[in-house]
């Protein structure tokens, strides 16, 4: 449902951009960083699982403190999350799967993926 097209969307960004290894860092977030690993392939996203609670806030501010620093930071929620009140120093994009979902601040960059249902 939901994790497995947050997967294919992970997939399909990475193959747009050309990332793989260490220039792609997939993180898990419910209410506290569940992993933190380096994108290699869509297997190794297998271990990624829906959780309640989650708190987006917690993976932004662990991936602000990551060296050397993202020059991005792309987010897969269902949108029912906490945002940070004020603009980040990199770009942030909000990827919403499913329509109708609570929208992010309005600084931040959001796309809205048609999806079934979380």
């Amino acid at each position: 449902a939901a994790v497995g097209l947050a997967r294919s969307e992970i997939e399909a960004i990475a193959r747009r951009i050309g990332c793989r290894g260490e220039s792609l860092t997939v993180t898990e977030v419910d209410a506290r960083v569940q992993s933190s690993r380096k994108f290699t392939n869509v297997k190794a996203l297998g271990g990624i699982h829906g959780r309640g609670g989650t708190d987006m806030r917690v993976g932004i501010r662990h991936a602000l403190e990551r060296r050397p620093r993202p020059d991005v930071i792309v987010i897969l929620t269902d949108g029912e999350t906490g945002w940070p009140p004020v603009p980040t120093p990199v770009p942030l994009i909000a990827v919403i799967i499913g329509v109708g979902a609570p929208t992010p601040p309005s600084w931040i960059r959001t796309v809205v993926v048609d999806g079934p249902e979380a």
